[in-house]
């Protein structure tokens, strides 16, 4: 699997600790636009890379162990 350098900079954010939506794009809206991160976000989440619970995302093992060897 490959990632764009976006979605590598919202993988490696999220891979330090889950958070919820809006502090992540707080943290990311200095590197990309805001509207970005929630799209990124959104198409990350249906495709199954980022997971969500009750409002905080995370990713699974396999995909956090991925990204930190990035």
């Amino acid at each position: 699997m490959s990632f764009t350098d976006i979605q590598k900079t919202i993988l490696k954010e999220l891979a330090k600790e889950p958070v919820d939506r809006t502090t992540l794009v707080k943290r990311l809206e200095k590197k990309v636009k805001r509207q970005t991160v929630y799209t990124y976000i959104n198409r990350m989440k249906d495709e199954g890379i980022i997971l969500e619970k009750s409002g905080i995302l995370y990713l699974p093992s396999k995909i956090k162990y991925y990204v930190e060897i990035l």
